[in-house]
């Protein structure tokens, strides 16, 4: 950006020229004695220029820019124009300045309450600046690049949103270098996987005891589950041949849905790979 300003002043007073040097500066308690150009937190991203002074009569006239690069947020401030001559009190400060406001981009729409999987999701990448022209718009996840091509539309849509989308979003605009900061997207499902296991495993002889358990893969974490046999739960039991026969497992979250694994009873061997979607009991 390019911060300008122009000013007139005496040439001569009691017969003594008047130099003029001139300083940018954004803090008025005199902390940036050097200007900007001296400032640590402008280093090697400002650069002022002056044209030559001209004179006619009684008076001179000059133009003076600040040119900053890689502009950052902290950059917002009111920027002033400090005159000092080598006549007696010849120090003048330009009144107001110019006050420049940078604004970052940033995500919408991640920061919100977790998603289920399955629904439609949009970010929106924003800033309070305006954009000129049609900005062409650039998403990355986890700090890769969208595989999408680039739009012009500041908006990213998720239909339907699954697992895979879980994670950081950022977005850039073309021909700008910096990123927004990055937002998270945290993405629910209901239990997967569901399983009932029996320990000890193997096959079980009448009078022995057993526990079956219920696992699954989840977020958030299931928070009620039951092993059961058709119109009966059971965790722990004492082996009798009756017990014999399949189990089921149920987990449910707060999606309120829920996955159902399958295990032979005590009688057999555990066996967990078939699945059964069952009206759900919580």
């Amino acid at each position: 950006v390019e911060l300008s300003c122009s000013y007139e002043y005496p040439d001569k007073l009691q017969n003594r020229s008047t130099p003029v040097e001139t300083l940018w500066f954004t803090k008025e308690d005199h902390s940036q004695p050097g200007g900007l150009v001296s400032d640590t937190d402008y280093a090697g991203r400002v650069e002022r220029s002056c044209e030559e002074h001209s004179c006619s009569l009684s008076s001179c006239s000059g133009n003076c820019t600040l040119r900053i690069r890689d502009l950052r947020q902290s950059d917002s401030a009111e920027y002033k124009v400090r005159f000092i001559t080598n006549q007696p009190g010849g120090e003048y400060t330009g009144d107001p300045g110019v006050k420049l406001t940078v604004t970052g981009l940033r995500v919408e729409g991640a920061a919100v309450a977790p998603v289920t999987e399955g629904q439609r999701v949009t970010l929106s990448c924003s800033t309070r600046c305006l954009l000129p022209g049609q900005p062409s718009y650039i998403w990355y996840h986890n700090k890769g690049p969208v595989a999408e091509p680039e739009s012009t539309m500041n908006k990213l849509v998720l239909d339907p949103v699954s697992l895979q989308h879980a994670g950081n979003y950022s977005c850039s605009v073309r021909g700008y270098r910096h990123q927004s900061p990055e937002e998270t997207l945290t993405v629910s499902y209901a239990p997967k996987t569901t399983s009932v296991t029996a320990s000890p495993s193997g096959e079980k002889e009448e009078g022995s005891s057993v526990t079956l358990s219920c696992s699954s893969e989840a977020k958030p974490e299931a928070n009620s589950s039951s092993v059961e046999e058709p119109g009966q739960i059971l965790t722990t039991a004492v082996i009798t041949s009756e017990l014999g026969g399949d189990y089921y497992c149920e987990q449910c979250n707060r999606t309120r849905k829920m996955a159902s694994g399958k295990a032979s009873g005590p009688a057999g061997r555990p066996d967990t790979t078939e699945v059964r979607h069952r009206k759900p009991y919580c």
